[in-house]
């Protein structure tokens, strides 16, 4: 506590420390992860406490990313739902997170070793930043083999023109799914969107079940025609422009109609459905048809669920509202034990927290 009459144990006070994205050295710590010398320190001070029910986050590094003040209830800081535990041997643990990126073999690395350590055999990345031309898929599945024994990656990106592409491996958007351990043998197909929309694994279980896993990410941005070209929004309107001359779509309500016809295609086969999602709508409070689109689609939002949707966390550090969420037919929610959301920063170093059942 940085005040004498402020207790170690007070609800109200609020200290973590964060680990920024470009390390210059590291060591490993007690856990054998690397921890690196520049930190990003979180503090709360008594006076950021306005009417006891808000505490003002203020990140004090010289990185982009947390040079933000959001206000955030206590609640709100905490994990929510089922916590990470040890597995029982007859359960899987699929994960979902919005990664902020992984266009650099570092980071990709830590996300593995993070999903190791969390017991995950099945999950997905959205918003990864990446082209994800051959090489890189190649560079990247070899990397997920340095950590799981059977593994297998679908990842998806927009493709940009060669006249606006980024000099770098960065482009922004894309997905990616990952399959590992026992699960990788009953792989039987394999798709992606051709925007980066979303890349799925469908698996084959006993007689003529199957289940079909989705990791999809849906744009931020209303408008793509006033956001930069390099950014995900204005490369899928440019193509949904080529596609549709006449009539260019919007791109986050095209997603939602696109995406619709997978469901139904998947249905007609007969497939279960798992689909890990950011929204960027909340479906409780959204006015842009996503809680609809759920409802449409008789998917079930497995966290309000187990949960309900009453104090839910906000997925973001810069939001107050959940966007990210795992949807499920009826018979995977049927069978499904546990489902929770993690803190902010419990692993991948992003801004979104991770969610898991």
């Amino acid at each position: 506590p940085n005040h004498p009459n402020q207790s170690a144990t007070d609800p109200l006070f609020h200290r973590r420390t964060l680990t920024p994205k470009p390390p210059t050295k590291a060591k490993r710590n007690r856990t054998g992860h690397l921890c690196h010398q520049h930190q990003v320190r979180m503090i709360v001070e008594p006076s950021d406490i306005d009417n006891n029910d808000t505490i003002a986050i203020t990140a004090t590094p010289n990185t982009k990313r947390y040079q933000q003040t959001k206000f955030l209830s206590p609640s709100q800081l905490q994990p929510w739902g089922d916590p990470i535990e040890t597995l029982k041997t007859s359960l899987t643990r699929i994960y979902f997170q919005n990664v902020h990126g992984t266009n650099r073999s570092e980071k990709w690395q830590d996300a593995m070793t993070t999903m190791k350590d969390k017991n995950v055999s099945i999950f997905g990345f959205a918003e990864t930043n990446d082209k994800w031309t051959k090489q890189q898929q190649e560079t990247y599945q070899s990397i997920a083999e340095r950590t799981f024994k059977w593994v297998k990656i679908s990842p998806s990106s927009c493709h940009i023109d060669d006249t606006t592409v980024h000099p770098s491996n960065y482009q922004p958007g894309g997905v990616c799914t990952v399959i590992t351990g026992k699960w990788r043998s009953m792989i039987c197909a394999s798709s992606i969107d051709e925007f980066g929309r979303w890349s799925s694994f469908t698996l084959k279980g006993k007689g003529d079940s199957k289940l079909i896993i989705i990791t999809a990410y849906r744009v931020c941005q209303r408008n793509a025609s006033s956001v930069g070209n390099l950014t995900s929004a204005h490369q899928q309107q440019a193509h949904l422009h080529r596609k549709f001359p006449n009539n260019t779509p919007e791109p986050r309500q095209q997603f939602l109609s696109d995406l619709t016809k997978e469901v139904q295609k998947w249905r007609k086969d007969k497939c279960e459905i798992i689909i890990m999602i950011d929204a960027n709508e909340c479906a409780s409070t959204g006015t842009e048809g996503f809680a609809r689109w759920v409802g449409q689609n008789k998917l079930i939002d497995i966290h309000a669920r187990h949960w309900g949707t009453e104090n839910e966390p906000a997925s973001t550090t810069t939001g107050t509202k959940r966007i990210d969420y795992i949807l499920t037919s009826d018979r995977v929610a049927e069978f499904t034990e546990k489902a929770g959301i993690e803190d902010f920063y419990a692993g991948i170093d992003t801004d979104h927290r991770g969610l898991f059942i």
